[in-house]
C-alpha cells in the first residue's frame, strides 16, 4: 500500500451553498440543534476571488456546530448569475450531509412534524456489512440531502 501525500488532524467540516443564509442557518439550528459558531458577511476581494476561481466574488458564511462535527453554509451574493441545479443523487457533484441519531423512526417523524421535507421512509438494512442499519433522508430549504442514520445496537 502507497503512503498517503499527507496525514490529516482529522476531519473540520463539510461546506454546502445555500441561497439564503439566515433561512438555512434557522433551519438547521431548529431541525438539528446546531449552534453557530462563526459568522462572517461581506467577505470578498481579489484574493478570495482567486480561490474561488469567480470575478468579484462576495459571500457570507456561518459555520455551525452539530454535536461531534461541523457544516459551513455559504451564501453568494456576486456572481447574481448562480444557479440552481436538480441534482440526483448519482450525480456528479451531488453530496450529503450524515447525521447520526440514536432512533432514525423518531428523528424522521420529529423532522417531519416540524416540516423538512423528507424523501422516503426510513431504510432497515438487513443483510451485508451494513445489516442493522436504519437511514432515512430529508432535504434542507435548498435541497441538499441530509442523511439520517442509525448505527445497528
Amino acid at each position: 500500500m502507497n503512503s498517503p501525500a499527507i496525514t490529516p488532524l482529522g476531519f473540520q467540516h463539510a461546506g454546502v451553498v445555500v441561497s439564503d443564509l439566515g433561512r438555512s442557518v434557522e433551519f438547521y439550528r431548529d431541525m438539528f440543534g446546531a449552534e453557530v459558531q462563526v459568522r462572517l458577511d461581506g467577505l470578498g476581494g481579489p484574493e478570495l476571488s482567486a480561490i474561488y476561481d469567480l470575478p468579484d466574488v462576495e459571500y457570507s458564511l456561518a459555520i455551525l456546530s452539530l454535536s461531534t462535527g461541523a457544516v459551513e453554509l455559504i451564501e453568494f451574493k456576486t456572481p447574481a448569475d448562480g444557479n440552481i441545479p436538480q441534482r440526483r443523487t448519482c450525480d456528479l457533484g451531488s453530496a450529503h450531509i450524515a447525521i447520526q441519531v440514536t432512533d432514525v423512526h423518531a428523528a424522521f417523524d420529529a423532522l417531519s412534524a416540524r416540516g423538512m421535507v423528507m424523501v422516503a421512509q426510513p431504510l432497515h438494512i438487513d443483510d451485508g456489512p451494513a445489516t442493522g442499519m436504519r437511514l432515512a433522508y430529508g432535504l434542507d430549504p435548498d435541497g441538499n440531502r441530509i442523511e439520517l442514520m442509525q448505527l445497528p445496537g
